[in-house]
């Protein structure tokens, strides 16, 4: 995962504080004492750790800052005064330069660049915060321009160093804006691209591409250059009409059978198991067509009207009412004849419409008209 090394630096309530507040996972090295206003921002009141000297804060720089992502130095330019006193107080100095042949100054200036490389060479992002300061600088020309760099108190050599190290180092700042309504507000920005007349730099990024000023906030900055915290996004299935397995048997099917099937997925908000179910039923009317085209090649039997249907239903039924015996010894008594010049007009009197001879039967005349009845009907068709 690539990591961010920052220089910041603007004019003291610009931002800076809140601005690395929405880094990842951020642990604060206060050398001021005002993280506790950044509750109001949503600051863990325990991730932060105030120090007054330049050995508490360079064991705080030493250790691993376990559970965090984000190793803020909370101002930078105090711990490197806070070094320059310490190295006075061993050596017994009033100031660095009693020492002769700018040793102290040397021996002061690596010392703290030491601490500080090593921070920026652990596997955490690191933001450095410092004040900026303006001034004025002529060109060859003689003309005045405005200029920004860090503060001061931070020599020259240092922050060249610390440049050197760092892949971003931006200047901080604040800007009046109309509104249209006509109203005065002032914002907050980042200058992303660093201009001729600040001091900065920002590696493997092409400045024709981003804007050169966005708004001070760290997921614009994120945004910006395209940094990549390793958050996973959301994967959302990609819902499809067809299963593999209905693929399958489409590829089994005949090509006449296959032209009828749709495959193209329906833009619907159904759940995604409603595909697999609608493709069983389109594979089960396709089998019962196939069956239906199959049985009408064959010879087909003659349908049978309605009114047949009611009157073998109605035979079942008084065949149903007679003892086994009774029904036995009528149907083999019965011999029914049909003619097959006799129309059938399907009235009920049967005489008419077909000429019936049947041997006296003893027993239930109902059912032998009921059996004449089928025959005429047969014979009509």
């Amino acid at each position: 995962m690539k990591r961010i090394k920052m220089l910041l630096y603007g004019e003291p309530g610009v931002g800076k504080s809140v601005f690395a507040l929405k880094a990842p996972k951020p642990f604060y090295v206060c050398t001021d004492g005002n993280y506790e206003w950044l509750d109001e921002f949503g600051a863990d009141p325990n991730a932060h750790k105030n120090v007054s000297s330049w050995a508490e804060m360079k064991n705080v720089l030493e250790s691993n800052f376990d559970g965090y992502e984000t190793v803020v130095v909370d101002l930078l330019e105090d711990g490197f005064k806070w070094c320059e006193q310490e190295y006075c107080v061993r050596n017994k100095i009033e100031h660095v330069s009693d020492v002769g042949y700018g040793k102290a100054y040397d021996a002061t200036r690596n010392e703290f660049f030491i601490a500080i490389s090593k921070l920026l060479s652990m596997d955490k992002h690191v933001i450095l915060i410092c004040h900026g300061i303006t001034f004025t600088k002529k060109d060859r020309r003689g003309v005045e321009h405005t200029c920004y760099a860090p503060s001061t108190r931070i020599p020259d050599k240092v922050l060249d160093m610390i440049e050197g190290r760092v892949r971003y180092c931006l200047r901080c700042y604040t800007a009046a804006e109309e509104e249209p309504d006509g109203k005065i507000t002032k914002k907050r920005f980042l200058s992303l691209v660093p201009k001729e007349n600040e001091f900065g730099i920002i590696r493997g990024v092409d400045e024709n591409s981003i804007p050169h000023d966005i708004p001070l906030d760290f997921d614009e900055f994120a945004k910006a250059i395209k940094l990549n915290l390793d958050i996973p996004e959301p994967v959302t299935a990609k819902k499809t009409g067809v299963t593999t397995a209905a693929k399958a048997k489409i590829a089994e099917m005949p090509v006449e059978y296959v032209d009828e099937l749709e495959t193209k997925p329906e833009e619907t908000s159904a759940p995604e198991t409603a595909a697999p179910l609608d493709m069983k039923a389109k594979l089960a009317a396709l089998k019962a067509k196939k069956n239906t085209t199959q049985t009408s090649a064959a010879e087909p039997a003659p349908a049978q009207t309605a009114e047949e249907a009611a009157v073998k239903a109605q035979a079942e039924t008084e065949a149903q009412t007679i003892s086994q015996p009774e029904v036995q010894s009528t149907v083999e008594n019965i011999e029914v004849k049909v003619s097959e010049d006799a129309p059938f007009t399907g009235s009920e009197d049967t005489s008419t419409s077909a000429a019936v001879e049947s041997t006296p039967v003893p027993t239930n005349d109902k059912l032998a008209a009921i059996k004449a009845k089928l025959a005429a009907m047969k014979a009509g068709k």
